[in-house]
This record gives structure tokens, C-alpha cells and sequence, in this order.
């Protein structure tokens, strides 16, 4: 199950012109970035799609994987992620581990089919880096202040760059900037299988909307071979574009070599994704946590899951099991829950595969990742 990291929340009165922080750190663990090129005119990216959510929720990443989903060519498409998909020239939908070379392919972004073994692979890698990663939000502005602290953890030699993705999950739309094409629906063993040629309201996932450093991270805040414990800090500001729910927003924050020639040669070092969470603005008491405590079990499950916490404060409760296709199969609401709560949900007609469990209450959200075998 890959657990949502714990966000450290202000619970006191901030000065003017300041906002609840909300922290995490990823100490001296590896996490691993894996980037999608994907497209809605390219009729295999929906398989792109189901081998990242696949890597995502299984259990032997050790919730340590990082996705985000780079469009090209479609109403998603940016121009920095353009750039770099420019300069791996992918086959579609191919997609980068770290940016690290398989040496099988020649090629950092590299046929699906291998995505697993160089996750395992750069799982098993020294960090390099420490990465802090602190954000305010204001959800009536929808403007954003994120900063990232790394701190070398060992000698390194040569230059590194600081990047901050923003990205935005279940993304859908009208037309065919959004309507994905789909050679998978004729094909029974698929999971799009007569999900349509294009799927139209397709929903994709982890889409790319911001690289805050530009395409290759920001440069000279780093310093060439940086010692072990040195310390470098860059601040990045933005407005969450669009109107969706910050709750479909996540923060990638991510280190990487810099070669200022080859494009082979920049290596993510480590990377740390964090939720966006709304800070209060200035004269306002910031809420605390509204669910503890989260767990879902058994993973994998069967027939059914039970799902346990604490809400702290009077509210109703909401559960959805959404599948790997962002489809809500069960919805379930508790009226006026307080302290600890538990229930059990029947998984009668849900086949094998990877949901995802979001608990809701007093304005807080919190999800799990579960796998169904049968």
C-alpha cells in the first residue's frame, strides 16, 4: 500500500502575509521519479497509463515511487515538458526512470516493459541528496509558495539543479485534445478493452501541468561539488492553474545532475512528492489534522476491506473506492462521526486489480492505495 505522507500543519495564528506550512522530509531514503511521455493521439499510451498505476501500487516499490505524466501534442502539453521529451526523443509511450540510460535500449526513456526493473534498480541507489520540502497554499488565490532545501548527504562532484513538478491527477476534458485513442479496445485481455476508440472523458493521471525550474531545474543555486552536509535552497512561486480542486494537486520536488550538453547525462538524484494542503491566510487559526490514523486492510484483500482511524471533530464521513480508471465503484457516507471509527466494505463485484480508498471528513482527505486479487 503506498501511504500518504504525513504533513506537519501550523496550529497557531500566523503574522500577516504568511501561510500554514506544511512540511516533509525525505531524510536519507531514495525515492525514484518515473516520467510517462504520453499522448491522446497515441493509440498504446492508455497501456503507458496502467504499467504506472500498476508500479505504483505494488508493494514491493516500498511506496517510494514518484509518477508524473509528461503530454505532448495534446490539450495537457506544456512547453518545458515538450522540451524535454525533445531530448530523449521517446518512442511512445516511453517513459524515463531517474532520466538513468537502459543499457539494453540505449535510451533514457525507455520502453515500458522495463520501467519496473530500472524502478528496482534506482531503489537500490544512494540518494546523494536530502530533500525538504515545505509549501504554503491559499485556496481562494490559488497562488502557491513552495520552497525546497537539499542538503548533499555525501561528497558529490560536479553540477546539480533544484525542479519542482506541479501536478495535476484525474484530469478529463472534451475533444480530442482529451479523448484518448485507444488500440486496446478490441483486446479482451486489456484493462480498456471496449472502453471506446477514443475513450472519450478518458481520466488521466499524474499530468505534468508546471515544471517551476524550467525543463532542466534551476540552475546556480547548487554549487559545483558540493560537499557532504551543504545546504541549498530555492523558493519557487506559483497560481495552481485552472479551477480544480487542490485536492487533485501534488508537489514533485526533485534533484538532478546537470550537464550542460548531454541531455543522457542528468540523472535524478532523489526526488520527494508531497499533497497540496491549504494554509489559512494571515489572523486565521490554521485546523488541524481531521483524520488519523488511516488504515485499510487487508492489502491485497479479497472479498472485503476494513477501513479504521480517528476523526477529530464532529463531521460526516465519506469513503470512495475509485479503480485504476478514476471509475467510483463504492461510495459510502456515515452521518455525524467523531473519535475513533472503523467499517467494513464488501468488494462483491470489483475485479483484480489496484483502487484507490479516500476517506473524507471536516475537510481533510486522505487515500489509500489497495489491491483486489481474486
Amino acid at each position: 500500500m503506498r501511504k500518504l505522507y504525513a504533513l506537519a500543519m501550523a496550529a497557531v495564528v500566523l503574522p500577516a502575509g504568511l501561510y500554514a506550512q506544511n512540511f516533509k522530509s525525505s531524510g536519507s531514503t531514495k525515492y525514484v521519479l518515473l516520467e510517462e511521455g504520453t499522448g491522446t493521439w497515441c493509440q498504446f499510451c492508455p497501456d503507458g497509463q496502467v504499467k504506472m498505476m500498476q508500479i505504483l501500487g505494488n508493494s514491493s516499490n516500498q511506496n517510494r515511487v514518484n509518477a508524473v505524466a509528461l503530454h505532448n501534442n495534446d490539450s495537457m502539453a506544456i512547453a518545458d515538458a515538450n522540451t524535454v521529451l525533445s531530448a530523449y526523443s521517446p518512442a511512445w509511450p516511453n517513459g524515463g526512470v531517474d532520466r538513468v540510460m537502459n543499457t539494453t535500449q540505449t535510451k533514457v526513456f525507455m520502453s515500458r516493459s522495463y520501467w519496473q526493473t530500472y524502478v528496482t534498480q534506482q531503489l537500490a541507489v544512494a540518494p546523494g541528496f536530502q530533500i525538504d520540502l515545505s509549501h504554503s497554499y491559499n485556496s481562494t488565490t490559488r497562488a502557491i509558495n513552495i520552497t525546497v532545501k537539499v542538503k548533499a548527504l555525501t561528497a558529490q562532484t560536479g553540477a546539480y539543479n533544484i525542479n519542482c513538478y506541479l501536478v495535476e491527477d484525474s484530469v478529463t476534458g472534451t475533444g480530442s485534445g482529451y479523448n484518448q485513442i485507444n488500440a486496446y479496445n478490441t483486446d479482451p485481455s486489456h484493462a480498456y478493452y471496449q472502453a471506446g476508440n477514443p475513450i472519450v472523458g478518458f481520466v488521466h493521471r499524474h499530468v505534468a501541468r508546471a515544471m517551476l525550474g524550467g525543463p532542466w531545474g534551476s540552475t546556480g543555486v547548487i554549487a559545483n561539488n558540493p560537499p557532504a552536509n551543504g545546504t541549498y535552497t530555492k523558493t519557487y512561486t506559483s497560481t495552481l492553474p485552472g479551477t480544480s480542486s487542490y485536492t487533485r494537486w501534488k508537489i514533485i520536488a526533485y534533484v538532478q545532475r546537470h550537464d550542460a550538453t548531454t541531455a543522457a547525462n542528468r540523472i535524478i538524484m532523489n526526488s520527494l512528492e508531497a499533497d497540496v494542503t491549504p494554509g489559512s491566510p494571515a489572523g486565521i487559526t490554521e485546523v488541524a489534522e481531521n483524520i488519523t490514523n488511516l488504515s485499510v486492510y487487508p492489502n491485497p484483500a479479497t472479498d472485503n476491506i476494513f477501513v479504521a482511524g480517528v476523526i477529530t471533530g464532529r463531521s460526516d464521513v465519506n469513503i470512495a473506492v475509485v479503480n485504476s480508471v478514476g471509475q467510483t465503484v463504492i461510495q459510502k457516507q456515515y452521518n455525524n462521526m467523531d473519535g475513533d471509527f472503523s467499517t467494513d466494505l464488501s468488494l462483491e463485484g470489483l475485479t483484480s486489480g489496484i483502487y484507490f480508498v479516500t476517506v473524507s471528513a471536516n475537510g481533510t482527505k486522505r487515500t489509500e492505495r489497495v489491491m483486489v486479487a481474486r
